[in-house]
């Protein structure tokens, strides 16, 4: 019962690499300076040459995301392309986060660099705060979007038997899931063309591309079902 994505669903969806094509994302790992720091050298032997690869294409996704924002940001357009790199750069660094240990020097440093790439926020995931700023086109997908992220156990959510219940049982929770997951979709179709366009997109990305999300929720709604029993 997870929200995960595959890579052929991702490319299906938003268009996969060919994003990357539309900002020139850079083929090399050389990079010209953004703020988006470079990945550790983890030179003790700590990490395997594959994870090290997939750390550096993601540091290359991550600068192309950035460009990519900051012409949104300067301009008002480019919203689809960065918008999928987004989601890319989300689901990149959440398979590599899932794929490490926490035991060598190697190992932390590397998820320390992560934490700076992208970071798992679930009060991010829940706000509605950016929802007045969100443009006539988005407006439907995003009030649909928050009603559905009412249905789920978030942190600080309120559990009561009204609007802001939760799931009643394993099979509700999975359809609270689902029907979330297509409303996140729905959201990322829509083009973004404002800072809180982007910012919706990025509450929706973080809900179908962040693997953890799922498994969070499931984790605390087992926690509230045991607490009432």
């Amino acid at each position: 019962m997870r929200m995960e994505m595959t890579r052929r669903e991702l490319a299906a969806a938003l268009g996969g690499l060919s994003a990357a094509a539309w900002v020139g994302m850079p083929a090399s790992a050389v990079e010209a300076a953004t703020p988006v720091p470079m990945p550790p050298a983890c030179r003790s032997g700590g990490i395997a040459p594959q994870l090290i690869d997939e750390a550096h294409g993601l540091y290359r996704l991550a600068c192309a995301e950035w460009r990519a924002y900051s012409r949104l940001e300067e301009t008002g357009q480019g919203g689809s392309a960065w918008s999928r790199l987004y989601v890319m750069k989300v689901d990149a660094a959440s398979a590599l986060r899932g794929r490490l240990g926490h035991l060598t020097s190697d190992e932390l440093a590397l998820r320390d660099w992560l934490g700076t790439i992208y970071r798992t926020n679930l009060s991010a995931v829940a706000r509605s705060d950016d929802l007045p700023g969100v443009n006539a086109s988005l407006k439907g997908a995003a009030v649909a979007f928050q009603k559905q992220l009412l249905r789920l156990p978030f942190p600080g959510q309120e559990v009561s038997d009204g609007l802001q219940s939760i799931p009643p049982d394993a099979s509700a929770l999975e359809a609270a899931l689902k029907g979330t997951t297509e409303a996140a979709w729905a959201v990322l179709r829509i083009d973004p063309r404002t800072a809180g366009d982007a910012a919706l997109h990025r509450r929706a990305a973080m809900l179908v591309a962040d693997r953890n999300v799922a498994r969070f929720l499931e984790a605390r709604w087992v926690g509230i079902e045991a607490a009432r029993s």
